[in-house]
């Protein structure tokens, strides 16, 4: 294991000033009087107001500064001033008029502060600090982090943490600030186990590692996310790094001579003021290979992405007959459906049985087949095989296995044989997530999941997706995924907890997961090439929907001549983009892989909505908090030369440890 501590004071500090969110009633102005006016802040001198002590009616509009002495919490008032945005269940006014103090903000509702003379257990997230509550002897409601999950926060009293965590040896300072760095380096064995750190630590009995020391050899990290590539961005967001430490006096010299390939590595922020088990993952990875030199020892690292390289499948057809196919299928890989697709052309393995494989497993339905695009009649489904097999079928009908993905004709074939079929289906829908989670758990080594990223993505796609991986098709897990993501402008991105998540470019609206102002930005922030897709910004955007997995030429007179065309095509244009660029382009077609008109026009129109302006990419430079942002994430970067505030979607992150350099670098499209 490897851990490494921190490197220099936190960047988070308190927030100037404080804030009670009230209206002008709520206010009683001595004769030196501000303007209060619903939605303006008001930093004013004690003289200037008085705060009754009747709790006011508060809204929304108006932020006063006060200090903790103004505020009487339960039985004692607080040590510390601070920015509260309540309403007024939470609050009681002291008479005292208040001196203007410095603090840390709150932001909560009164549900969540309901400060009465016993602190409430609450399961809303407060996002605080926990040295921003202190209540006298009173159990404080706080915000604690569960580091082996570090997308949940927990808001309850300390009596409850101290239960759940069997908290020994004192509270921990948690909540959305990083207060320091800790890299965890796991080596594949225990006897190979390396701990190091930045700063020397020693972990307790009750960590994990117990009782054991770090040893301050970590000189450098880097850690690189990006979902930029191809001619737009999403994609898989692959993740690369390097760790750098210390080898002087040649401790690592003999690692030179065992493999270091697949050594898992958690790097870990924390500070020495809390316990080790509860400091932060920031990086999960595995080592890939080692360098070294007379003063320096390397490995290199990949995120979970590195995983999905793998094949989509490991079985094939054997060749010796029945259902492994013959001479011709031997070595081929046996066929993958995933989701709901149409026209597929399954291969024959079995030609005295006129028998047909369109999926490896088990169907949900078969809804059509074709022989050079006439439609053949059903007949029944078989249990098994071999039912299959010793079935009579009658001329022009087929007969299904479900069960092992089959089809049998009833008779000789005049021309190509294709199926529209489907699998992961769940209420009569093959949904988007449902496809994706399938195969990255059914047909991939994944485990670990964002479970609200695949919720959010079923919400966003509750309609038919699909695709076919035939014989001929040597596809691998990632190839798979783009096929899919690349329908929808998505992405797929292991978190810095290791978590597969999964989302949408989306147009940089909404509600943001962070701002950062100029207070967290280091140094310049240049603008970047954009992909070629969205420069210069496209004018016209279409998606073909209704996929043909066959195009066939071969049809039969009476049949549909959709069959002889890609799919049929969805379209979003807007003229005025082509009437402002000169060279605004053209984008399309390219297969959303849906079913449904409606589905793929208003995919076409969302996508096109988001690139048919021209939005800026910059480079943005930042202090360490913003290791709270993931790729995918909208966030506010208030910059000056930017003309204020703008809004994007993180596309590509790097954080940067060493050599002088402490910084969390982040590309933003928006």
């Amino acid at each position: 294991m490897l851990g490494f501590g921190p490197l220099g004071a936190s960047p988070l500090g308190g927030i100037p000033g404080g804030g009670v969110g009230v209206p002008a009633t709520a206010i009683t102005l001595a004769a030196v009087a501000p303007i209060v006016v619903a939605g303006v802040r008001i930093d004013a001198p004690a003289a200037a107001f008085a705060l009754a002590p009747a709790i006011p009616i508060v809204g929304n509009s108006v932020l006063v500064r006060v200090p903790a002495a103004a505020l009487t919490m339960g039985a004692s008032a607080p040590s510390a001033g601070w920015y509260i945005g309540v309403p007024p269940a939470a609050l009681t006014f002291a008479a005292a008029a208040p001196v203007l103090m410095t603090g840390t903000r709150i932001d909560a509702p009164a549900a969540e502060l309901a400060l009465a003379a016993l602190a409430p257990t609450v399961t809303t997230p407060i996002h605080v600090p926990s040295v921003a509550l202190r209540f006298g002897t009173r159990s404080p409601i706080n915000t604690y982090v569960d580091l082996t999950r570090p997308d949940t926060v927990y808001a309850c009293t300390l009596a409850a943490v101290m239960s759940v965590w069997n908290l020994d040896d004192g509270l921990p300072t948690l909540g959305d600030e990083v207060i320091g760095w800790a890299p965890d380096i796991v080596q594949a064995e225990a006897s190979t186990a390396a701990n190091v750190a930045t700063h020397p630590l020693m972990t307790s009995a009750n960590d994990d590692p117990p009782a054991t020391h770090f040893a301050a050899r970590l000189s450098r990290i880097s850690f690189r996310r990006s979902m930029r590539g191809g001619d737009r961005f999403g994609g898989v967001a692959q993740g690369d790094g390097m760790l750098i430490l210390d080898n002087a006096d040649g401790n690592y010299d003999e690692r030179l001579f065992q493999a270091v390939a697949g050594t898992g590595i958690v790097v870990k922020a924390g500070s020495p003021d809390i316990p080790f088990r509860y400091w932060r993952t920031i990086i999960v990875g595995t080592a890939r290979d080692q360098e070294f030199s007379e003063k320096t020892y390397s490995l290199t690292m990949r995120d979970d992405s590195f995983r999905l390289q793998l094949p989509l499948r490991d079985t094939l057809y054997l060749g010796t007959g029945g259902k492994e196919g013959g001479d011709a299928l031997v070595n081929k890989s046996k066929p993958v459906l995933l989701g709901y697709r149409l026209n597929i052309a399954p291969p024959q393995v079995d030609g005295a049985l006129l028998t047909y494989q369109i999926h490896d497993g088990e169907l949900d339905a078969v809804f059509a087949v074709r022989d050079r695009g006439s439609a053949l009649s059903f007949g029944e489904d078989h249990a098994n095989f071999a039912a299959l097999a010793g079935a009579t079928i009658a001329g022009g009908e087929y007969d299904t296995c479900l069960a092992e993905g089959f089809i049998r004709l009833g008779g000789t074939p005049a021309g190509q044989v294709t199926v529209d079929a489907a699998t992961y289906r769940s209420s009569g829908k093959a949904y988007l997530a449902a496809i994706l989670r399938g195969v990255l758990e059914d047909y991939g080594p994944i485990t670990a999941f964002d479970e609200p990223s695949f919720t959010a993505l079923a919400a966003a796609y509750p309609n038919d997706h699909g695709l076919w991986v035939g014989e001929n098709d040597d596809a691998t897990i990632r190839d798979v995924v783009e096929r899919l993501l690349d329908g929808v402008a998505g992405y797929v991105a292991f978190s810095r907890n290791g978590r597969c998540r999964v989302g949408t470019v989306v147009e940089p609206e909404g509600t943001a997961a962070a701002t950062y102002g100029m207070a967290d930005i280091i140094g310049e922030v240049p603008h970047e090439r954009l992909p070629a897709m969205l420069a210069p910004p496209p004018w016209r955007l279409r998606l073909y929907y209704s996929g043909n997995d066959t195009v066939q030429s071969d049809l039969a007179g009476a049949a549909d001549q959709v069959w002889a065309q890609p799919g049929l095509v969805a379209l979003a244009s807007d003229t005025v983009v082509r009437q402002t660029y000169e060279m605004a382009q053209d984008v399309g077609p390219f297969d959303s892989y849906m079913i449904d008109e409606a589905d793929a026009s208003a995919e076409a129109t969302r996508q096109l909505d988001i690139y048919k302006l021209p939005r800026p990419l910059r480079r943005v430079g930042l202090v360490r908090r913003a290791l709270v942002t993931e790729i995918g994430d909208l966030v506010d970067v208030d910059y000056d030369r930017l003309g204020g505030q703008r809004r994007g979607i993180a596309v590509e992150d790097n954080i940067e440890v060493g050599d002088g350099i402490d910084q969390v670098e982040m590309v933003v499209y928006g």
